[in-house]
């Protein structure tokens, strides 16, 4: 844990609160860094996933979510 002073824009903390759904500045900050760290996981793997995807694999979940959702 790190303790440190910043100076923050009310009307920032407002409506970044309000989109987080959060209560305090320091309950806002941390959610919002959150936020950042999970869309970086979320690009980094996806590229991942891209390269390293077999071909075959990927008609396979694509027959079979086919299947399911003719089934259903």
């Amino acid at each position: 844990m790190h303790k440190t002073t910043l100076l923050i824009d009310d009307d920032v903390i407002k409506q970044a609160s309000e989109i987080l759904g959060t209560t305090g500045i320091k309950d806002t900050v941390d959610a919002a860094l959150h936020q950042v760290l999970v869309k970086y996981a979320r690009e980094h793997w996806r590229e991942i996933f891209d390269r390293h995807i077999d071909e075959e694999v990927l008609r396979n979940v694509r027959k079979l979510a086919w299947r399911q959702s003719s089934d259903t």
